[in-house]
């Protein structure tokens, strides 16, 4: 850059920047040199730089020659990887600093913010396998596709973050990292946590959900190791530690599959909430909740994808012997080809690569036996689902206008050498699996009765019922696996040993405390494939909603509260997707209310919902409408045969990350999810009684349970009221799926919520490759540049003026014990355990020895905490009343909230005084407080109290009282003491001599 890194001398730089200077008039060379002056930023040649590039977004590159200046200059360059050299205007290259070249750790600390330092940024660290990148608090993670080091992901560094420092000084961005934060954050506040995990299908999200699981598997493994019920606690926290990482291989074996994006793509949205102990991390129980299980898999999949791995895991599990032939199952073939819902729309079956059919379900076996998963029930109701895909319908003319059909006769005959499969018919397999008549199984698809009277339905019709049969037997064969799998998970919580606590150690009645929770959201990421249809816009409307609740977290919360404070942070632009969402969602005329009402009318069809949807939106086609979110599809010259051919059956939506189109061709039955009663009436009366119980409740959601965390796992979460029962488009896909996700939403909002933005660095799914334009177009439909200057600009935490003074006042109380004002009047105070001291002994040592008074009331409740009441003067008391005591009693403004920090400052207890100046902003009723301001805060506070617990400890051994060293051992663990390096725990004392 001009003028940086030496002397701003005109003439001698001319020839640098290029600039002409023979045969040129003085008052011209004045003018150029003027003009290259006034310019903030010049080209250096040898000087690093940014170049846009199609196949990579952005890449490195070198100045080698520079005519003209600043912006309007041309510049010869030298691309790094490459070595090609490339001409470009100034105006399509950007700075390169030393910051963004490195690879920081948090992107709010570049010193230029644009889309290539960003880019930069991920790519530099990619190339050294740190796959994740902070944010301000918010965790970008790019798929590495391969397996790292076990340094990354071990106990060595879960050990290593639980006893961090509160600034997690030298700790890398991890998932590890949130989990702990959200811990810590969880005791501090006393508030439920949870983490939103997004990203397209394959960028990791389902792998960044295990890791935070592990985390906390891990915590609560290591507090139970601390506590004092250690034999009795230690048992159960290995096996709810196992349980948690057991229920993964079943659930990703029934709700996962292979797509041309992922080959282990959850094909369900999860919500996992786990329940925790504030104070010690502990965990007290687990539940999944399931939303929208994509049903259409079962019966349909695109060239190269595969259906839930559950089905090829059990063919490869027959062909190996390791499954056992249950009855039902006897003519389940042996190689996937066998059957039509393994294969995809060519014929064929693509395994991932890498992955073993059958050792994957020998996990998945082991899983299902563990936590209880009846795996010979869910065997014979999977081999239902196969053989029904297997029938096929022909066609049949009566002498009545009305088409029939009639079941074909297929044979299962299509079995590689020596396959131990039975031959039978395919109608007879799926009766045998179904526990069913095969000719009121063939009756039941073929016709329906209206009015008592038989109504032959066509081929095409048969199919529908079939297939509809086929996705409704499946989708309650997952909720009933997330049922078991929940039961498994609660069971670990009956009889659990009764938790020491504070209270309990000092002999006081106490109530227990209360459990928060901490929850995962694992939801299907943004689709867009070359046929999108009803699945794909529930999928995408979903995230649509998350980017909303995002704004709201992120943006639109804090731009109000900061306007309402009076603090000032400039203007934090953002998508703001209100309007699609409104155009989507509207009761009155979005497509959602248009589909419903079509789908109500007996007649209603596919076309009709579109003419109709298209009238609602007369605009729809032109820009304007676009920009309101929807339009048709215009056909060019540059368009496919495809495109061509779908005239009047598309319509396209504008979303966040790209415009998608969306053919209607069998929205309407999508969206009834009908199921021919015919086929419940028959399934009602099974010889399989695990068949049979799977439809004893003719309503799809009506298993579902209400309380979050508990649900069945049904394909859909709406809520079940006898209102919404009554009401027919409830029970529509749509409809439902839209209340589960206002559900969801309002759970969010009442926790405080993290960020995780998952990201594919190539379409391939291959390791090492980082491919900077799709990882750009990632970047920007995540609004990634908003989301770095937002974050630079806020502030990372705001509290309110009382408990911003009450939870640092103990700062205070240090400076009074160093000029020893009060060890006079605190000599003969409560130590610990309530006991008082002998004159002479250790407590009543004056400037060491004195606690300060907030630990003092956390030792010991009944000697101080009722240092105030009613938020009043301090309580009458022996003792004069702690600096931190009067502090207290005075707080709640914004003018005391002040002088304390002036008082901070002028004491000099903060090591560095002047973070607060730029890092610090008094509000109405607020303190804001940037990350920085936080860690100086929390980190001399912490170091305060680790003098208390270290001084309690020593005088709790020297006084061999086995009680006050459980107390202090207690409060020790939950500082994270004893996890420090610094700190280590005196070994227990020998009992004392009777």
């Amino acid at each position: 850059r001009l003028g940086e890194g030496r002397e701003r001398r005109r003439l001698p730089c001319l020839p640098r920047l290029g600039l002409p200077r023979g045969g040129e008039s003085e008052q011209a060379r004045r003018r150029s040199g003027a003009m290259a002056g006034a310019f903030n930023q010049g080209w250096d040649v040898g000087g690093k730089c940014f170049v846009n590039d199609d196949e990579e977004g952005w890449v490195e590159a070198s100045i080698t020659k520079v005519v003209g200046v600043g912006r309007g200059a041309t510049l010869n360059l030298r691309l790094a990887e490459s070595g090609r050299a490339v001409s470009r205007e100034a105006s399509e290259v950007e700075a390169a600093s030393k910051l963004s070249l490195e690879g920081v750790a948090d992107m709010t600390t570049l010193d230029d913010l644009t889309e290539a330092t960003v880019l930069s940024t991920l790519r530099a660290r990619y190339a050294r396998k740190e796959i994740y990148t902070n944010v301000g608090g918010i965790l970008v993670a790019v798929n590495p596709y391969e397996e790292l080091s076990e340094a990354i992901y071990g106990e060595e560094a879960m050990f290593g973050y639980g006893g961090a420092d509160v600034a997690f000084t030298g700790c890398e961005p991890h998932p590890y990292l949130l989990a702990e934060s959200a811990l810590r954050a969880l005791d501090r506040d006393r508030e439920s946590q949870s983490f939103v995990i997004s990203g397209e299908s394959g960028s990791g999200k389902t792998e960044t959900c295990k890791y935070i699981l592990r985390y906390l598997s891990y915590r609560s493994k290591r507090r139970f190791e601390h506590s004092i019920s250690h034999a009795e606690s230690d048992a159960r926290s290995n096996a709810l530690e196992e349980s948690v990482l057991l229920s993964n291989p079943i659930l990703e074996a029934f709700g996962n599959a292979k797509t041309s994006r992922n080959d282990n793509s959850s094909r369900w949205g999860k919500y996992t909430q786990v329940y925790v102990q504030p104070s010690s991390g502990a965990i007290e129980r687990v539940g999944i909740t399931a939303y929208l299980l994509e049903k259409v898999r079962v019966i349909e999949r695109n060239k190269g994808e595969r259906n839930y791995h559950i089905f090829y895991q059990l063919v490869a599990g027959f062909a190996s012997g390791a499954a056992t032939r249950h009855p039902g199952t006897a003519a389940v073939g042996t190689v996937p080809v066998d059957h039509a819902v393994l294969r995809d729309a060519a014929g064929g079956v693509e395994s991932p690569k890498g992955v073993s059919d059958a050792s994957t379900f020998a996990k998945t076996l082991e899983a299902m036996k563990a936590l209880s998963v009846d795996e010979a029930s869910a065997f014979v109701a999977l081999a239902g689902v196969i053989h029904l895909g297997d029938i096929k319908f022909d066609a049949r003319a009566f002498d009545v206008e009305d088409k029939g059909s009639s079941v074909a006769a297929t044979d299962l005959s299509r079995d590689s050498p020596g396959s131990s499969r039975e031959k039978r018919p395919a109608l007879d397999a799926a009766a045998a699996a179904l526990g069913v008549d095969a000719k009121e199984l063939a009756e039941a698809l073929i016709s329906r009765r209206v009015a008592g009277v038989r109504v032959p339905r066509s081929d095409e019709e048969a199919e529908v019922a079939k297939q509809a049969f086929a996705k409704a037997l499946y989708s309650r064969l997952f909720a009933w696996v997330l049922r078991k799998v929940n039961e498994a998970l609660k069971a670990l919580t009956g009889d659990q040993p009764q938790k020491m606590t504070r209270a309990m150690l000092l002999g006081e009645d106490a109530a227990p405390e209360s459990t928060f929770t901490i929850g995962l959201l694992d939801i299907f990421g943004f689709e867009a494939f070359v046929t999108n249809s009803l699945e794909q816009l529930l999928i995408n409307y979903a995230n649509e909603r998350l980017l909303q609740e995002f704004n709201k977290q992120v943006f639109e919360a804090a731009t109000a509260e900061y306007a309402a404070e009076g603090v000032s942070v400039g203007d934090l632009t953002y998508h703001d997707n209100s309007g699609l969402l409104a155009m989507i969602e509207n009761p009155r005329d979005g497509v959602f209310a248009t589909l419903n009402s079509e789908c109500v009318r007996r007649d209603g069809n596919d076309r009709n919902f579109l003419s109709t949807l298209l009238k609602r939106h007369a605009a729809a086609g032109g820009k304007a409408a676009q920009a309101q979110g929807l339009f048709v599809p215009k056909v060019t010259r540059s368009s496919t045969q495809a495109e061509r051919d779908n005239v009047g059956l598309v319509f396209a939506v504008n979303h966040f990350a790209a415009n998608v189109t969306y053919n209607i061709v069998g929205f309407v039955e999508k969206n009834r999810d009908r199921l021919p009663d015919e086929l419940l009436q028959l399934v009602a009366t099974s010889d399989q009684p695990f068949v049979a119980a799977l439809f004893a409740d003719v309503d799809d959601d009506a298993a579902n349970d209400d309380k979050p965390g508990g649900n069945s796992g049904g394909a859909f979460s709406p809520p079940r009221s006898s209102a919404a029962a009554k009401k027919k488009a409830t029970r529509f896909v749509a409809a439902a799926f839209g209340e589960s996700l206002t559900l969801l939403t309002q759970l969010l909002d009442a926790t405080s919520q993290s960020f995780v933005r998952c990201i594919k660095p190539n379409h391939k799914m291959l390791a090492q490759r980082f491919e900077g334009a799709i990882v750009l177009d990632q970047l920007r439909c995540m609004g990634m540049l908003e989301l770095v200057e937002a974050r630079r600009r806020g502030y990372a935490r705001r509290i309110d003026h009382a408990t911003f003074v009450s939870r640092y006042a103990l700062l205070l109380d240090e400076e009074e014990d160093d000029d020893g004002q009060q060890a006079a009047g605190r000599a003969d105070a409560t130590p610990v355990g309530g006991k008082k001291a002998a004159a002479g002994s250790s407590t009543g040592k004056k400037s060491e020895s004195s606690y300060s008074a907030s630990f003092m009331s956390m030792i010991s409740p009944g000697t101080t905490a009722a240092a105030t009441k009613n938020g009043g003067a301090p309580a009458a008391s022996s003792e004069p009343a702690s600096a931190s005591q009067q502090w207290e009693a005075r707080s709640g403004s914004p003018a005391t909230s002040k002088e304390f920090v002036e008082t901070l400052k002028r004491h000099k207890i903060i090591k560095r005084p002047k973070v607060f100046d730029a890092s610090m902003a008094i509000g109405k009723t607020k303190v804001f407080l940037k990350r920085d301001a936080v860690d100086e805060l929390e980190s001399a506070r912490e170091e305060r109290l680790k003098k208390d617990v270290l001084l309690a400890l020593g005088e709790a051994t020297e006084n061999r009282d086995a009680m006050q060293l459980e107390l202090t051992l207690r409060i020790a663990d939950e500082l994270r003491l004893g996890e420090t390096d610094e700190a280590r725990l005196p070994p227990p004392p020998p009992p004392p001599p009777r």
